[in-house]
């Protein structure tokens, strides 16, 4: 095997090692953004229901003082979920 053979055999070795991180760079890349998605959907959930929440037990407060005038059962759940 010659000189030349044997380097442009090491030269398609490294491109081949350089094509097989640059997709294992893609690959974490798309999986970090996908994690991002993940997260950045589960929070705005999580801020939705919180929000749901706390406006069920508003709700619920002006119900019961129009017509129990008592205001045990939405100050619990206040305290719970809206705290």
């Amino acid at each position: 095997m010659s000189f030349a053979a044997t380097n442009e055999r090491v030269w398609k070795e490294k491109a081949t090692e350089k094509e097989d991180a640059a997709r294992m760079m893609s690959r974490i890349a798309m999986g970090l953004s996908a994690l991002c998605f993940v997260l950045a959907f589960t929070a705005m959930s999580a801020h939705w229901n919180y929000s749901r929440i706390c406006s069920f037990v508003d709700q619920r407060q002006q119900a019961q003082a129009a017509s129990y005038g008592e205001e045990e059962f939405t100050v619990i759940l206040k305290t719970q979920y809206c705290s």
